[in-house]
């Protein structure tokens, strides 16, 4: 596998270099080297992967992980910063970037981390799944063929994830914004099964049910619906005895969903329902200015509205899924957000 980048230290001195380290890092080094950048103090499996010599020397920029191995930092000179963060940007159109208080920050939603698998398997053996298995904790096993290694990838995800998600475990939902603002939604779980968890919340009076315009009354409740992989979240309204208010289908980057939380981009997009049946596509204009300010890409911008016209399609046969709008009993609620 692989092959060889790169003839020796002119090319190293004449091109803008980058250090690269953590899970990710034999998909940038492929991405990096594709865009001509050179690769500083590669690892030694690193330059046998990529037929690379050893140049020990720092490189301009500085490619890490973040802490919960959801995307990297790119720190260092300024220019080539930048230019990485282009090169990564072009070649990763379902990423978001922003620049946080020490570099830039790019996150990898999972259909990034779903290319990265590919990527990754041109160089060493790599299962479906192995940088979600990253992102929890797992080194997985090099395993070459592809059905093999996709039960692998099923089996340790229900024993790492569906198998710990028991109703009344805490539970919170990282609502991350473009520019890296994160709304922490917290809840309780209400049911879970392989792929999908339902989390329950209670609210504090006083406010406004976001896009339903609906008071926030005492003892009221809301569901949320997360199917893994999905580019959106269902958002179901209560009152206390159980009468439905509203509706709002989130549009997001796939649900990613670990044993104590959910992650994903907010793609600004909203459907809401209201008790009537009646089924609108809110906020558009916040989507549009998102990516007029690059904080989400052109690529986001048309996924987010394939799927919220498959979305409203569905509302509208009324076959979304194993909760219907409708009259439920309240039950115990679950912990309580001003959100």
């Amino acid at each position: 596998m692989g092959g060889t980048f790169g003839s020796g230290a002119w090319a190293f001195e004449s091109q803008a270099s980058v250090e690269v380290r953590g899970v990710y890092t034999t998909a940038l080094t492929a991405l990096l080297l594709g865009a001509v950048f050179a690769i500083a103090r590669p690892s030694p499996t690193i330059r046998a992967r990529f037929g690379l010599p050893d140049h020990p020397g720092p490189g301009q920029a500085r490619v890490d992980d973040l802490p919960d191995h959801e995307g990297v930092i790119i720190q260092g000179r300024e220019e080539t910063v930048r230019r990485v963060v282009q090169v990564l940007r072009r070649k990763l159109p379902f990423a978001v970037f922003w620049r946080g208080d020490s570099g830039y920050v790019a996150f990898f939603p999972l259909p990034v981390k779903q290319y990265f698998d590919g990527l990754r398997s041109r160089y060493a053996p790599t299962i479906p799944g192995y940088y979600r298995l990253r992102t929890l904790g797992v080194q997985p096993p090099e395993v070459a063929d592809l059905a093999e290694g996709a039960r692998l990838f099923r089996k340790l995800e229900g024993e790492l994830v569906w198998s710990r998600l028991e109703p009344g475990r805490e539970f919170t939902i990282f609502h991350l914004k473009g520019g890296g603002r994160v709304i922490r939604l917290r809840g309780t779980v209400d049911r879970a099964s392989e792929g999908r968890v339902v989390v329950r919340r209670r609210f504090r009076p006083g406010r406004l049910f976001d896009s339903l315009d609906e008071p926030i009354l005492p003892g009221d409740w809301g569901l949320v619906v997360l199917p893994a992989g999905e580019w959106w979240a269902r958002r179901l309204y209560y009152r206390q005895d159980g009468t439905f208010v509203g509706e709002v289908v989130n549009l997001n980057t796939p649900v990613e969903v670990f044993p104590d939380r959910a992650v994903y981009v907010d793609l600004e997009l909203d459907i809401v329902q209201q008790p009537d049946g009646t089924v609108r596509i809110v906020d558009a204009d916040d989507l549009e200015a998102a990516v007029r300010r690059g904080l989400l890409s052109l690529a986001l911008l048309q996924r987010a509205y394939e799927e919220a016209y498959a979305v409203t399609f569905k509302l509208a046969a009324g076959n979304f899924g194993e909760i219907e709008p409708g009259r439920l009993g309240a039950g115990p609620a679950g912990a309580e957000d001003g959100i």
